[in-house]
């Protein structure tokens, strides 16, 4: 039962971090957004490749 969470914990994980992917890339005018885009991917990031 506990794998089954993880793998879905992960998908979510990859999920959110696709969206802000490409949100990050499709992102032209504001410096400040794509900061806030690179602080927000980062930690989803370092949970899908397990680094604390």
């Amino acid at each position: 039962m506990i794998t089954i969470i993880m793998i879905v914990y992960y998908f979510i994980c990859a999920y959110l971090a696709g969206i802000l992917f490409w949100s990050f890339i499709k992102e032209k005018k504001s410096l400040n957004n794509l900061i806030l885009y690179l602080l927000v991917i980062f930690p989803l990031i370092l949970r899908l490749l397990r680094i604390k």
